[in-house]
Parts: structure tokens; C-alpha cells; sequence
């Protein structure tokens, strides 16, 4: 979890280890006289707390990219996105876009081929950019005679949810449109929509690639099948899965994508709901690993800080590096190999499935649930 080539070691001290008390979950009169909030028991602190907690002591990195959408986040996002949005910085929603609108008929020529003539469409994670991307395989849909009976919308973030709900239903005025709020991994949510004719999901923006795990370690296969698994979960056998992901190997542009990302990550520190945090001190970080295939999204601070965590007191020293968020950069071999493990199987198309970019680094995937 350390940035670069330093070695400094923080650490993270409970007030009962500062008092030389035992115990965690209750508070003594002299742990109250020196700590303004209580301590929480584990068992009800809020996800976020928790997995700071996870972060803070080392016992999991790379997962907290969630986080950053909640209390305002996708405003900053959207931010990030109107100012960044360029081939030359980040590339990837305008080269998925395009790679989306080249392969869309492919995929409604394979459903009209298979007579697949009714389905519920379901974007898992949609954003705010559902129109330029579900929107093509819709137009694409409607040529081919196609009807999108229904469409559900998944993502953790209510103003996305409602930002695509209202493009999706300028595109499909005549179709049902749900929208669920909740995890697209979690395997249960198969008991929270009903799919008329056959499923179509979609996930666009790499998010199944958003896996936990230590950039200097080892290749996160099994975090990666274990976001697709919980998509599989959700699918009955012979639902249609389509999705695109980043592949590029350079290291260069792929730390310069995700570099002016500093005020939307920042701001997860920085509200009163998760820390309150002054982070004038804190600088954004990527480090782009190619034989991981990671790049992590860290927190540099460049001074010591002592603060609370759901009423536990945690202390970091200066020149330390978090590394809270994984964007994960598998080639599409690697890619392929994680769809196997997770039960799906490539679709032949009209082309090489998965479709690659011309400039080779965005691929397109279309698989069935096997």
C-alpha cells in the first residue's frame, strides 16, 4: 500500500491502546474525557467506516472506489468528466463510446439471428452517460426489429439512477423502466427485477474492473471474477452480457487519465459524513503497475495527521500513501480468462469477439451466461 520506493510504515493506534486499556467496544470514563465521539461497536459501523478501517490497518487496499460518487461526488464527477474528457487525457469514455456505436449492430444482428426478439434491458452502473452508450444498442435494437419491452437500471448512486431513467425514457417512452438501488455485484439482486422476454445486461465504463487488491503484488484474477460472478449470479442461463474495458498497457497514458481526478477523490475525505478531513496536506496519487495490470488511486499525505474513525483514534505519518481505489488495466486475453472463470462464454459476432479499438487499448465483449 506504499507509494513508489518509500518505505515508511504508519501507524494506526485505538485509544485503548494509547490509555493502555483493553477492550473496544464500550467506553470508560477516562476514554470519554479524552475522545468527544463513542466508539462504535463494529457491528454497526456504516460501509464507509469499515473500510476505512480495512484501509487504515492494512488488511485490504483498492476498494473504496465506490465511495467517491456518495454525498455530492458525482457532480465533482461529471466535473472531472467535462473538463477531462479528451482523447489525449481521459480517453476512455470517448473511445468506448465510439467502439459502442461501431459494434452495437453486431449485437442485435446476433439476437435477431437467434430470434431474440423481446428483451428487458438491464445497464448495471450506468452513470450519467446512459444515452451515448445503452442508447446505441437501442437504436441498434430498433433496426433490427427489436423491441426493448423493459429497462432496469443498477447503480449505487440515486442522481445517476435518475439521470439515466430520464434519457432512458426519452429513448423508450413505451417500455417500463425500474430503477434499483444497490451494489451491481451483489448476486441477490437477481430477486429485485423481473425480465421480460430475454435479459440484454450491459456495464459499460470498465466498472467490473474497479477490484480490490495490492497494485504490488500479484494480478487481482480473483477479485475480478468475483464482480463478474455476482453479475452472473444475478442473470438466468442464456442472458446476454455486453460490456467494454480499458486494455491499454502504457503506462504513461494511462496515468495521465486518471491524474486530474484530485477534487473528486478528495472529496471523500473531506465531507462531514465519512471524515471531515482538511486534506490541503494531501496530494491525489496514481501509480499505473504494469505486471499487476493496476492502477491505483492513493492519498499522499505529506504530514502526520491524527484523527477518528467511527470513535477509534487512527494516526498516519507523514510521507505515507493509501492506495483506496483500483482501475484495473487486463489485457483482453486476461480479460477473457476471467469471463471463463465466472460462467460466461463468448458470442461469435461478425467479428473478433472481443472487438478491440483500431488504436488497440478499448475492447468491446459480448458473452452469454452460461
Amino acid at each position: 500500500m506504499l507509494h513508489g520506493n518509500r518505505q515508511k510504515r504508519f501507524r494506526i493506534m485505538s485509544l485503548h491502546e494509547l490509555l493502555g486499556t483493553e477492550g473496544d467496544e464500550t467506553l470508560s470514563g477516562a476514554v470519554a474525557s479524552l475522545n468527544s465521539a463513542k466508539v462504535i461497536p463494529m457491528q454497526k459501523v456504516s460501509p464507509f467506516q469499515r473500510a476505512w478501517l480495512e484501509l487504515f490497518e492494512g488488511r485490504k487496499a483498492g476498494h473504496m472506489g465506490a465511495f467517491e460518487y456518495a454525498n455530492g461526488g458525482m457532480k465533482l464527477w461529471d466535473q472531472f468528466l467535462a473538463e477531462n474528457g479528451t482523447y489525449d487525457r481521459y480517453y476512455i469514455p470517448l473511445e468506448e463510446q465510439a467502439l459502442v456505436e461501431r459494434c452495437a449492430h453486431m449485437s442485435a444482428n446476433l439476437l435477431k439471428a437467434a430470434k431474440t426478439m423481446k428483451v428487458t434491458l438491464v445497464s448495471r452502473g450506468p452513470g450519467t452517460k446512459f444515452a451515448s452508450k445503452e442508447g446505441a444498442l437501442v437504436r441498434a435494437f430498433g433496426v433490427a426489429g427489436i423491441e426493448v419491452a423493459k429497462v432496469v437500471y443498477i447503480d449505487v448512486s440515486k442522481p445517476a439512477l435518475n439521470q439515466s431513467m430520464k434519457e432512458g425514457k426519452l429513448l423508450l417512452p413505451n417500455a417500463d423502466h425500474e430503477i434499483i438501488t444497490g451494489d451491481i455485484f451483489d448476486p441477490d439482486t437477481r430477486h429485485k427485477y423481473k425480465v421480460v422476454g430475454t435479459e440484454v445486461g450491459t456495464c459499460f465504463g470498465g466498472t467490473p474492473m474497479n477490484a480490490y487488491g495490492r497494485h504490488d503484488m500479484e494480478p487481482p484474477y480473483s477479485a475480478v471474477e468475483e464482480n463478474l460472478s455476482g453479475i452472473r449470479g444475478q442473470q438466468r442461463k442464456g442472458s446476454h452480457f455486453i460490456a467494454s474495458y480499458d486494455h491499454n498497457q502504457d503506462r504513461k497514458s494511462v496515468e495521465a487519465a486518471y491524474a486530474g481526478q484530485t477534487e473528486f477523490a478528495k472529496h471523500m475525505l473531506e465531507i462531514e459524513q465519512h471524515l471531515g478531513m482538511d486534506t490541503s496536506d494531501v496530494d491525489f496519487v496514481v501509480d499505473f503497475n504494469e505486471s499487476t495490470g493496476i492502477l491505483a488511486h492513493g492519498f499522499h499525505f505529506k504530514n502526520d495527521k491524527r484523527f477518528e474513525v467511527a470513535g477509534r483514534t487512527r494516526e498516519i505519518e507523514s510521507g505515507t500513501t493509501l492506495f483506496f481505489n483500483n482501475s484495473v488495466k487486463f489485457t483482453e486475453e486476461q480479460t477473457a480468462i476471467c469471463y471463463a472463470h465466472s460462467g460466461y462464454r463468448y458470442v461469435e459476432l461478425e467479428e473478433t469477439n472481443p472487438i478491440m479499438a483500431d488504436n488497440g487499448r478499448m475492447g468491446y465483449h459480448h458473452t452469454l451466461a452460461a
